[in-house]
């Protein structure tokens, strides 16, 4: 899409009298968006759910989606880091001021996708929500421990979560799932049990001594480099 057409699409947007239509005309641009381009719509879409939140519509869940797909769409084209940190604030302190309408929604749209870029905005808007955060803990189990390893920039997203956990939370995280898993399939768990370790604020060392050193040790000697490369970044941690 020419720069002339984009920008005069999102002008259309901003000049329709239905909310549910302003959303729709933004969500056509998510798959054209690049770059900053995304992080505009961005501020666009969070002003007019803002404006028009109350009473609660069912075009809210459809913004959000909208909203999470041009996130990603900006980390994916390049968009520069500030400007989409600025989009994922901007996202996150419309949750803070909307929490009852609009965080139950969020949970369930980056819940059920690969939105990645979002969660960290998600996190920070139902940090003392904890049925929504035991959601999304359970969604980090899932998607961080499952057959597939998860990339470096994705486990980075579920830091303001991490964060977020007491340290009776990152114990039983640790004895029920992280320290079996890293068990049976170190090459894939080190690099996650290594960016748990790194981001939350307790001190975890029996843990690394009880249940991580025996795996430590064996994958130091490791044939792979990138699996070398984890564990002594656990062992660091």
């Amino acid at each position: 899409r020419a720069g002339s057409e984009w920008n005069a699409v999102l002008d259309d947007a901003l000049r329709k009298t239905s909310p549910a239509h302003a959303i729709e005309c933004i969500g056509e641009l998510a798959a054209d968006a690049r770059g900053s381009q995304c992080a505009l719509c961005v501020r666009v879409a969070c002003a007019i759910v803002c404006d028009h939140i109350d009473p609660p519509q069912p075009w809210l869940e459809i913004a959000l989606v909208t909203i999470a797909q041009l996130l990603e769409s900006g980390g994916r084209t390049g968009c520069r880091a500030r400007a989409l940190e600025g989009a994922v604030r901007r996202v996150e302190r419309m949750l803070c001021a909307h929490r009852a309408a609009l965080v139950p929604l969020a949970v369930r749209v980056v819940t059920s996708g690969d939105s990645f870029c979002a969660l960290p905005a998600v996190a920070r808007a139902c940090i003392h929500e904890s049925e929504h955060k035991a959601t999304l803990l359970d969604h980090y189990v899932s998607r961080v421990y499952g057959k597939q390893r998860v990339a470096a920039d994705q486990l980075d997203a579920f830091t303001p979560l991490l964060l977020s956990l007491s340290e009776n939370e990152v114990d039983d995280l640790l004895r029920s799932t992280v320290t079996k898993l890293l068990k049976k399939n170190p090459e894939t768990m080190l690099e996650a049990a290594a960016a748990l370790v790194e981001a939350v604020r307790f001190d975890l060392s029996a843990h690394l001594l009880d249940g991580f050193m025996p795996t430590i040790s064996r994958q130091l000697r490791s044939a792979t480099d990138d699996t070398r490369a984890h564990s002594a970044r656990l062992l660091g941690a």
